[in-house]
């Protein structure tokens, strides 16, 4: 299974807090390409 745990079956509920951290990391250090791209990988994944 890719991250989480398979009793997840729509979405794993640490994502949230994962990705406001990413966002903030992102932000910090001035370098948004990594962050943009995670968001789109997240909605051809996700549907």
């Amino acid at each position: 299974m890719g991250f989480g745990h398979r009793v997840y079956v729509t979405a794993d509920p640490r994502n949230v807090i994962i990705k406001s951290w990413s966002k903030k990391l992102s932000d910090n250090v001035g370098d948004k390409d990594l962050y943009v791209k995670s968001e789109i990988i997240e909605k051809i994944y996700v549907g």
